[in-house]
């Protein structure tokens, strides 16, 4: 008996080592002076970035924008390769995978076809004069669209996912925060300095590798993604996966030469995570890229 217990506490040893990180970001933004926190929870090679029931959507500068209508981002590292943006107020979620590129024309393409069909039951009830003004608008749109080679809509997102180009330089400045032995790095979007960051050595913190060889993954899946769109990285990924090995403990971001947003990370623990803490709530439904 004694030799059955002793294998089953060293066969579930390992899980127990496993559990889970939980950092948690306090954010203070400098032009209301509010402060507002964040959690970031990591396991294996899954990632959620939470915002705390009550508080602002908004997350730390070296954290992905997520809109203002999201609550929650979660990254799958695993073999599925997605994110998953959710909204709980509207409780539904987006997911990003790897095909989203053509996930997201497949979606602008129902929604046309959907549009479409509401114009054509509309134009049934025309008189011809009203249906040959519209048709000739169509015609000058579709023209519009095959000069520019790609959807507008397409085109829109792919502008807005050009930052300028990103450098990171690593000063000799060294300093105690957070409680951390750091030193500082600068992240530059062309010759402008758009935040700057005090970073310890993953190893220092609780669950810190952990954590960095997810945001890591998650950095490396944005990435692929920008490249569908010609996409150069962000100044976010900059700051995670280009500090030799540290990972940021206090940063803080720049707007037209001004300190606009400061964060520090408040705690690192470990914790037991429910599997069911990295997918969308039970009962959520799925939205489309799309308008529709």
């Amino acid at each position: 008996m004694r030799s059955i217990l002793l294998a089953s506490a060293l066969f579930f040893a390992p899980i127990a080592a496993s559990a889970g990180v939980v950092f948690e970001i306090e954010t203070k933004d400098h032009e209301t002076a509010r402060t507002e926190t964040m959690h970031a929870y990591a396991e294996g090679r899954n990632l959620k970035m939470e915002i705390a029931p009550g508080q602002d959507r908004a997350g730390p500068t070296h954290a992905p924008t997520i809109d203002q209508d999201h609550e929650d981002m979660i990254f799958h590292g695993d073999h599925r390769k997605e994110m998953i943006f959710v909204d709980h107020q509207d409780k539904t979620y987006m997911v990003m995978g790897e095909n989203f590129s053509k996930d997201l024309k497949d979606d602008l393409e129902q929604s046309r076809n959907q549009s479409a069909g509401i114009l054509a039951q509309a134009m049934g009830n025309m008189t011809p004069e009203q249906r040959q003004k519209i048709q000739a608008a169509m015609g000058q749109m579709g023209n519009a669209r095959g000069n520019a080679g790609i959807n507008p809509m397409v085109e829109q997102l792919r502008n807005q996912m050009k930052p300028k180009k990103v450098r990171v330089v690593k000063t000799s400045n060294k300093a105690n925060k957070a409680g951390y032995p750091t030193i500082q790095y600068q992240i530059f979007e062309g010759q402008v300095l758009v935040e700057d960051v005090w970073a310890t050595q993953a190893a220092n913190l609780v669950g810190g590798k952990e954590m960095l060889s997810v945001f890591t993954k998650m950095a490396a899946f944005q990435e692929e993604l920008g490249e569908e769109f010609g996409a150069e990285r962000s100044s976010w990924m900059a700051s995670i996966t280009e500090l030799d090995g540290r990972f940021p403990v206090v940063g803080h971001s720049y707007e037209d030469g001004e300190l606009d947003e400061e964060w520090t990370l408040k705690s690192a623990k470990r914790r037991t995570l429910d599997p069911a803490d990295f997918e969308p709530p039970s009962g959520y439904k799925r939205r489309s890229m799309g308008p529709y």
